[in-house]
């Protein structure tokens, strides 16, 4: 998937829950892992999590709705930095 400045690489994570994921590419470098949190996050069902930033972008962890949503934050935080 590409999106913006971003594309968006799908995976499946090791873990007990949450294992639909994606690896979050910028100029073909690895900038972030985030997955889809799943029923047992309760309310937030479906949302997508940052996992692990690189670097490490101040602002850009939360849950959002969709992955678009993420990407807005991931530029943001990435804008902040340049500026």
């Amino acid at each position: 998937m590409n999106r913006m400045g971003f594309t968006f690489q799908p995976i499946v994570l090791d873990t007990r829950f949450d294992s639909h994921g994606v690896l979050v590419f910028r100029d073909g470098r690895l900038v972030a892992i985030a997955s889809c949190l799943d029923a047992g996050h309760e309310d937030l069902e479906g949302r997508w999590a940052i996992e692990k930033l690189f670097p490490e972008w101040a602002g850009a962890f939360g849950t959002f709705e969709t992955l678009e949503a993420l990407e807005a934050r991931l530029e943001a935080a990435a804008q902040s930095e340049k500026d």
